[in-house]
């Protein structure tokens, strides 16, 4: 089963970086997406953003 959406945690393993880096990165995505605090950034709209293939940090979302 391939996952949805993308946390502070996934994002953390996928780059290499703290937490804090990680919530940074999340606020800059919504305000891409305009959206909102309570809204999630999903996996697919994550690789948009960075320009990597789903199948390049899929292993590292399990």
């Amino acid at each position: 089963m391939k996952k949805v959406i993308i946390t502070t945690g996934d994002i953390q393993n996928v780059i290499g970086i703290g937490e804090r880096q990680a919530r940074n990165i999340i606020s800059k995505m919504r305000d891409y997406y305009s959206k909102e605090r309570h809204q999630l950034i999903t996996v697919k709209e994550f690789c948009d953003y960075y320009g990597i293939k789903y199948d390049d940090i899929y292993t590292k979302l399990l």
